[in-house]
Parts: C-alpha cells; sequence; structure tokens
C-alpha cells in the first residue's frame, strides 16, 4: 500500500498500529520510502490477538510517498502522521536526514547472555556512525532507531544510549516473557561513533535498525 505526503517534506513521523486481533499468524510490518527496495527492517512486529503501536521516521520516496509492506497474516494498519521534516539539499547543519531502513544489529538470545548462571543483564557497545550499510555518517551525533526485543525468557526493560555516558534511569522497551516489543528510539551517539544497548534481564533476542541521523554538517540527502 502507498501512502502520499505534502510534496515539500522530505521526511515524516508516525505512529503505525498493527490492529492483528483476528489474524491467525505471526508477522511483521515494514514502513519505506517509495520507490527502494523493500529493506530487511521492520518498522511493526505483532502476534495473533494483539494491538501493536511504534512510533517511526520516514524518509519520503518517488512521488511524495511512502511504501507499506506486510507479512505474515491479514492485519489493520493504522497510519498517524505526528510531524514533518522540510526537504532540501543539502540537508541543513542540525538537521534530520530520513534513511531507508538499514538492519545494523540482530543478535540471538544466546549471545546477549551465553551464561545466564551469571546474570541475564547484558551492556555492550554498538558502532553505529559510519557503520557499513547503515547510511549514517561517520561524524553524525544523534540517530533515530527502531529497536526490538524478541521473545525474552522474563519480564524486563532495554535502554538505548550514548556510548561513554552513565546509563540513566529512562527506558526505551519494556517487556514480558515471550513477547515481540518495538519501539522508536532517538538517542545521542557517543564514544567511538557508538551506542550502548542495555538489556536489564530475560535474555532477549534484540534487533537495531537505523531509520535517520542528524547531520553535524551541510550534507547532500541520503
Amino acid at each position: 500500500r502507498r501512502v502520499l505526503f505534502r510534496s515539500d517534506a522530505g521526511a515524516v513521523a508516525l505512529n503505525v498500529t498493527v490492529d492483528a486481533v483476528t489474524t491467525p499468524a505471526t508477522g511483521y510490518l515494514t514502513v519505506y520510502p517509495a520507490g527502494v527496495p523493500r529493506p530487511t527492517a521492520s518498522t511493526v512486529n505483532h502476534r495473533p490477538g494483539a494491538i501493536v503501536p511504534n512510533g517511526t521516521a520516514v524518509r519520503i520516496g518517488v512521488g511524495g510517498a511512502i511504501d507499506l509492506s506486510t507479512f505474515g497474516g491479514c492485519v489493520r494498519v493504522i497510519v498517524d502522521v505526528v510531524g514533518w521534516y522540510s526537504g532540501g539539499a543539502p540537508i541543513a547543519e542540525r538537521g534530520f536526514g530520513g534513511l531507508t531502513p538499514a538492519r545494523i544489529l540482530d543478535v540471538p538470545a544466546a549471545w546477549v547472555c551465553p551464561n545466564p548462571a551469571l546474570g541475564t543483564a547484558r551492556t555492550f557497545d554498538l558502532q553505529i556512525a559510519g557503520a557499513i550499510g547503515s547510511g549514517v555518517p561517520a561524524d553524525a551525533r544523534a540517530v533515530a532507531l527502531n529497536v526490538t526485543v524478541d521473545v525474552p525468557g522474563g519480564p524486563g526493560f532495554l535502554t538505548v544510549y550514548p556510548a561513554g555516558a552513565a546509563r540513566p534511569n529512562a527506558s526505551n522497551l519494556n517487556y514480558v516473557a515471550g513477547s515481540t516489543v518495538a519501539n522508536g528510539v532517538l538517542s545521542g551517539i557517543g564514544a567511538n561513533g557508538a551506542i550502548t544497548v542495555h538489556s536489564s534481564s530475560g535474555c532477549p533476542r534484540i534487533v537495531v535498525d537505523a531509520v535517520g541521523t542528524f547531520v553535524t554538517a551541510h550534507q547532500p540527502p541520503q
């Protein structure tokens, strides 16, 4: 399905909801710029009987449009527009550059908690600025992400924050055993161009997709 937006917008901020109450299958929804191949990144992951929202930012593509693609089940999709970013080239300093969603990280539970007997909390750094295939410039200082936690063994929370900074009390995702939860995340980029990902417990699979970046100097559009 294709959705059209105003012609002078370069990217749009959305709240996307999947209503999977009647579908018998698990699956996912991907939102991406019109005119590009469907990426491997997902925006919303759903299970039968669930109503799942997620905030995201999307670069607007060919014809002032974005594309929506569903996989698994037959779901109702609701798209609410909550903001938009001006287009133009080059992107102004500290401006937002929307990206074609790119998968930066997909780690299994066994990697997140290699030895659960020693504790189920896990904290690791993830290079985001200049990461190959991400579209995030090497000098970027902030990033827009879609972060997903999949099938944790127990309840917990996940926090994303700039590498080198003290871990804040805030959480980006809260989950229970067996759930699949995604959320849009804005994070500063810290030491060595990295962010830090902390999961408190439950040994979940963690997936990180880059959907946009805030530039530090005038740059051409991505």
